[in-house]
């Protein structure tokens, strides 16, 4: 995602980190993956299998305009690609 950023030149606007569980605990908590070194986070090692879920997270921040957005959406890791669970495409719309 940084690549995708840097290329179209709003990289140093991105917030860092572009993944997270689904959940309410700790870092949206991943059931059965939280054995990392602060309780209820989950490990940072641990490598997506098939069938499991994450959410793809992307922010945008720019203090200088004064704007921002976060974008999510769940993604089901499959055998050989991902599937992208929501139904609206990833797009950016300026709102008047």
């Amino acid at each position: 995602m940084l690549e995708f950023a840097a290329k179209r030149g709003f990289a140093e606007y991105m917030v860092p980190g572009f993944e997270h569980g689904i959940g309410m605990l700790g870092d949206e908590w991943r059931i059965g993956l939280n054995d990392g070194p602060i309780e209820y986070w989950t490990n940072p090692d641990h490598v997506y299998r098939e069938n499991e879920m994450v959410i793809c997270a992307m922010q945008y921040a720019c203090p200088e305009e004064n704007i921002g957005f976060r974008y999510e959406n769940p993604i089901l890791i499959n055998k050989n690609d991902c599937e992208w669970m929501s139904k609206f495409p990833l797009e950016i719309q300026v709102i008047k």
